[in-house]
């Protein structure tokens, strides 16, 4: 299947299970989800949510479909080759070294290497002060180092055939 077929036929919100959602079209967010992912973004990048066309969002729930505590944004470069950027990895400063970043990256690369995708970048921000923590998760998955952009690390994921 390739990223435009999954991503196309995927519903605009579906819960993964009890405690993760995805959330494909984010441009059509808002209420309190919208509130709530803002609220989130501000503290983890000083800056409210801006969404984008082709950008999946994978969060972390509590029971009433809050997102409580981190999420992780995915954006769809090039549908055709499985091409995608991870932008935003942010986790609340009240839920963080409970594992819960960790629980969702993996659901966030298993649901990428389903849909297709067959080359995932992101940067690791130079003075993120959880860059450290975040490097060693990201290889943990087969990231590895392959350049940089203004004094940021650039990690790339490549499906082995």
């Amino acid at each position: 299947m390739s990223l435009r077929n999954a991503f196309t036929q995927g519903e605009p919100i579906i819960e993964i299970d009890g405690n993760f959602m995805e959330i494909q079209n984010t441009q059509h967010i808002d209420g309190d989800l919208k509130v709530q992912l803002n609220a989130l973004s501000r503290e983890c990048f000083g800056q409210d949510h801006v969404a984008v066309p082709n950008e999946i969002l994978y969060a972390i729930v509590d029971l009433d479909s809050h997102i409580i505590g981190a999420f992780v944004s995915v954006y769809i470069d090039d549908f055709e080759n499985g091409y995608c950027s991870i932008w935003n990895v942010c986790t609340s400063s009240r839920f963080r070294r409970r594992g819960l970043m960790r629980r969702l990256f993996t659901i966030v690369m298993t649901n990428l290497e389903r849909m297709g995708a067959v080359n995932i970048k992101l940067h690791v921000v130079h003075h993120n002060p959880q860059r450290d923590m975040l490097m060693n998760m990201y290889r943990k998955y087969g990231f590895e180092v392959s350049g940089w952009d203004k004094g940021n690390m650039i990690m790339t994921w490549r499906r082995r055939n």
